[in-house]
C-alpha cells in the first residue's frame, strides 16, 4: 500500500480513511485491514475494529484482521483468558490462508512450559492454543513431535478440534 512505501502519508487523515474503511463493504474492509497489516502502529490506532473484525462473516476479512493482530507485533497477554483466546482465534484464522514462509512475520515466542500449562488446562480453548503455538517453540523438536502424537493417538470423539489443530 501507499502507506506502507511512503511514510509521509501516514497522517491522521489517511489512519481515519482506514478507520472508516474498517466499516465499509467486505472489499474496503480487506483492503483497510491489508493496510493495518503492512503499516507499523497502525493496528494500535483501530484496535476495536480490527479485533472485532477477526470474526468477520466473510474468511479472506477474518484472515486479513487476524494477520493484522499477529504481524502488527500487537502485545496479546497470555495471562488472561481473553488474550489467549484472542490469540487462538487468531491463528485460527489465520491458518486458514497463510503460507509456511508467512509464520516467519509472526512474531511470536512461546516457551515448553507455557505450552504444557495450556495443554494440561480444563478450558478446550486454552488446549486449542496451546497446539497451534507448537510450531513457535524454538529448538524442541522432540517436544512438539510426542505433544502431536499424543494429541492424534487421543481416540475421545469430544478432542476432535484438538486432533484437526494438531
Amino acid at each position: 500500500t501507499a502507506m506502507e512505501r511512503a511514510p509521509a502519508l501516514r497522517t491522521e487523515a489517511a489512519a481515519n480513511a482506514v478507520r472508516q474503511g474498517l466499516a465499509g463493504s467486505a472489499g474496503l474492509r480487506f483492503g483497510a485491514l491489508r493496510t493495518v497489516a503492512l503499516v507499523p502502529g497502525l493496528a494500535s490506532s483501530a484496535w476495536h475494529e480490527v479485533v472485532g473484525s477477526v470474526d468477520d462473516s466473510n474468511a479472506y476479512v477474518a484472515a486479513m484482521a487476524a494477520r493484522a493482530v499477529l504481524e502488527g507485533g500487537l502485545d496479546v497477554h497470555l495471562g488472561a483468558a481473553d488474550g489467549r483466546h484472542l490469540l487462538e482465534k487468531c491463528l485460527r484464522q489465520w491458518e486458514r490462508v497463510a503460507s509456511p514462509q508467512d509464520a516467519t512475520k509472526v512474531s511470536l515466542r512461546t516457551s515448553r512450559e507455557t505450552i504444557g500449562g495450556l495443554l494440561s488446562s480444563p478450558d478446550q480453548r486454552d488446549r486449542l492454543l496451546a497446539i497451534r503455538l507448537l510450531p513457535w517453540l524454538d529448538r524442541e523438536e522432540t517436544f512438539v513431535s510426542e505433544r502431536v502424537f499424543e494429541i492424534v493417538r487421543e481416540t475421545d470423539a469430544s478432542k476432535h478440534d484438538e486432533v484437526v489443530a494438531a
